[in-house]
């Protein structure tokens, strides 16, 4: 029998962060930190083993940012061998692309969806590993979520928004099924309202930027789904 993924939670609801371990334990290693200075005690371990993914709050104890964690030289570190996904309620889009930059991998809303949450925390285990801050989500595209730039067999896309990578990491991260307009409104915008040209918008610009390098948002009008496509040969992305 294969080892449980380990993976990491920081909150600071006590019993959150206890209900969420008993969940998970059926799945994964847990390891829960109710502080940051605990967190940043354990990563500072000569013997530390890193986890495959931390699950942390947006905020943390005395409203400390974990923005301002991540900004920290040993969380940078800590980047280098883990993913981040963050539980946050309805973050504004400067602080979604500033996570983004500083190299977290996804959103959830809270309160938190048990179910939807271990989809996702599996999406990320999942994914192939970052090389030199490149996620590689298919032989020829990988993309820079520092710089939000993709890559396709050697050539590079002009840099997106921070919507717009959002948008096509999510389609990414749905592989070959396809991510359906409601899921991706959802994961991109957390649940919340918007405008129905909104994606419309993002995307039109979106293709109009991979375009130059040979990569397409498809869409199937019978399942309601995005995906993405190497557009010299529309092999679909798996």
């Amino acid at each position: 029998m294969s080892a449980k993924p380990l993976i990491w939670i920081i909150d600071d609801q006590p019993e959150f962060l206890n209900n969420l371990e008993l969940a998970f334990k059926i799945f994964y290693e847990v390891k829960s930190f109710v502080t940051s200075e605990a967190l940043l005690a354990e990563i500072s371990k000569p013997d530390v083993q890193y986890p495959q993914l931390l699950v942390s709050d947006l905020v943390l104890e005395n409203d400390t940012l974990l923005i301002h964690l991540l900004e920290r030289e040993d969380m940078q570190n800590f980047l280098k061998r883990s993913q981040i996904l963050v539980l946050s309620g309805n973050p504004s889009q400067e602080v979604i692309t500033r996570l983004l930059e500083l190299g977290v991998i996804d959103f959830i809303s809270k309160p938190a969806n048990i179910d939807e949450l271990i989809v996702k925390i599996n999406r990320a285990i999942a994914k192939p590993k970052q090389d030199n801050g490149l996620v590689s989500y298919h032989s020829e595209i990988s993309t820079d979520p520092t710089n939000r730039i993709v890559h396709c067999e050697g050539r590079s896309a002009e840099e997106l928004t921070g919507r717009e990578f959002q948008v096509l990491t999510a389609i990414l991260r749905a592989g070959e099924d396809g991510l359906g307009k409601k899921d991706l409104i959802k994961e991109v915008w957390s649940g919340k309202a918007i405008d129905p040209s909104a994606l419309s918008v993002h995307l039109t610009s979106l293709r109009k930027k991979i375009k130059e390098i040979g990569v397409n948002v498809t869409y199937n009008r019978s399942t309601d789904t995005y995906s993405i496509a190497i557009a010299d040969s529309m092999k679909q992305v798996s």
